[in-house]
């Protein structure tokens, strides 16, 4: 359980929360994925920030969007990926190039 405390400087889940903002993101998934289902499986404020975190969320999905929220002074920028391969520790980088 968290801690009154703690609850206080969570920042709120808003990147993709709701399953319609999900299903606008799958309209930039290749042409065989787009009518696929997307669950959030991750998130930094339900999960914790550590990659190791990540990896072992996404350690069972072989396709994946992340989204970054980019804090600024004046500004929010958000960043968008998608994976072809399960996420896990990888020097050599990530996906192949679709």
């Amino acid at each position: 359980f968290v801690e009154e405390e703690e609850k206080e400087n969570t920042i709120p889940l808003v990147l993709a929360r709701h399953a319609l903002e999900r299903q606008r993101l799958a309209e930039w998934l290749p042409m065989n994925l787009k009518a696929t289902k997307l669950d959030l499986i991750y998130s930094t404020n339900a999960h914790g920030r550590t990659i190791e975190r990540l990896y072992y969320h996404c350690a069972k999905t072989k396709y994946t969007i992340t989204l970054l929220e980019v804090l600024g002074k004046e500004s929010l920028t958000i960043l968008g990926m998608f994976a072809t391969e399960t996420w896990h520790n990888n020097k050599k980088g990530y996906g192949n190039g679709e």
